[in-house]
């Protein structure tokens, strides 16, 4: 933490960093799956039955993941 608030690290922007254990890590950023639906109005009901529906098939599994 106190190197990542160091001017040595002025050029380490927008990380998500991890440390487990002994093991210093990099984290992936959030990234958008395809296109999402659209509705000038949404409510709850949409939103579940967008949820229930086209999003269904792309939801990410849960926990950490190396890549």
């Amino acid at each position: 933490m106190v190197y990542l608030l160091s001017d040595a690290a002025a050029g380490v922007h927008g990380q998500v960093v991890r440390i487990d254990g002994d093991e210093l890590l990099l984290m992936s950023h959030p990234s958008i799956i395809g296109e999402g639906p659209r509705h000038p109005k949404w409510t709850v009901e949409r939103v579940a039955r967008a949820f229930a529906g086209e999003l269904a098939n792309r939801l990410q599994p849960l926990g950490l993941h190396r890549t």
